[in-house]
């Protein structure tokens, strides 16, 4: 089973910009671009749009399991400063998805890196001795 560390940037957040850019068009379309109602409401959904058109790209930049892997990258190269030694241990408060726990563990095989997500502490990629 392959982990699923989601994306920083929520796809409900893009969608949800995305239907505020077109809610605002629609109005656009009845209102009329005449009047001064017509062009501040031009101007909101100029900048819907662009915020959506940035969601969209951070989107794709966080995304784990893509090519332009930006979360991998920053989970990776924190996962460096840690340091655990061999046998040791590591806890992993408020991990979230618990992608920094994995990458620790991963690099230190014989250490024991736990995290802990709600109430519940799991034992995270313990390796081989």
């Amino acid at each position: 089973m392959k982990a699923d560390y989601k994306n920083w940037m929520s796809k409900g957040m893009v969608l949800g910009s995305l239907a505020a850019t077109v809610v605002f068009c629609v109005i656009i379309a009845i209102v009329g671009i005449d009047s001064i109602i017509g062009i501040v409401l031009q101007v909101i959904s100029i900048l819907c749009a662009i915020m959506t058109l940035w969601m969209f790209l951070m989107y794709r930049a966080f995304s784990y399991n893509g090519t332009r892997q930006m979360s991998k990258q920053i989970i990776d190269g924190v996962s460096s400063y840690v340091v655990i030694p061999d046998g040791g241990k590591c806890l992993d408060v408020g991990c979230g998805s618990g992608a920094l726990s994995n990458a620790v563990a991963k690099k230190k095989p014989c250490a024991q890196a736990f995290r802990r997500l709600r109430q519940t502490i799991m034992r995270v990629n313990l390796g081989l001795q």
